[in-house]
């Protein structure tokens, strides 16, 4: 019994080991299984990243040639900027300039009108001199003439003293 016991156990253990192994041999299948689902998926997976690399290097591209179209761009921006700037330094300075002339100008043309009003006033004291000069000249030819006229006076008078004077020696000589 012993041996039967035996074959039993080994029927038995047969049957358990071949339901092992059939259990092992589905699992062994369905890890399979599972392995060419999950490398497939790892194959899709790795297809989809290269293809998601190639548009990243694509998109990668684009955004180098965006930058470099954006770095013209912006050169020609500053440029124009530049430019801008430039002309609005250059009326800027224009327009302080034009203040400045028209301040000197008018501080000029002040300088000028006082230097006229200085120069009426000074032509009419030298007008205001020369009447005076021209009346004083009239004056002293006035004086001048009566000086003469009584110098004239005088001298007659002088010689008609000295005849006078002269007879009256002779008179008193005479008596």
């Amino acid at each position: 019994m012993l041996v039967t016991h035996k074959r039993i156990i080994s029927k038995n253990e047969y049957k358990g080991e071949v339901n092992n192994l059939f259990t092992l041999r589905l699992r062994v299948t369905s890890l399979i299984d599972k392995y060419q689902v999950a490398n497939a998926n790892r194959q899709m997976a790795t297809d989809k990243l290269n293809e998601l690399e190639n548009e990243v290097n694509c998109v990668r591209n684009l955004l180098h040639e965006v930058d470099k179209m954006n770095l013209e761009s912006n050169e020609k921006e500053k440029h124009e900027i530049s430019t801008q700037c430039q002309v609005n330094l250059s009326e800027q300075y224009e327009a302080k300039l034009q203040d400045s002339l028209q301040e000197l100008r008018n501080q000029y043309e002040g300088q000028m009108q006082a230097i006229r009003d200085v120069i009426v006033e000074k032509e009419e004291n030298i007008k205001t001199l020369q009447l005076i000069q021209a009346s004083n000249a009239n004056a002293l030819r006035c004086i001048h003439k009566r000086i003469e006229s009584r110098n004239k006076t005088i001298n007659e008078l002088e010689e008609t003293n000295a005849a006078l004077s002269s007879q009256i020696q002779k008179l008193k000589q005479k008596r």
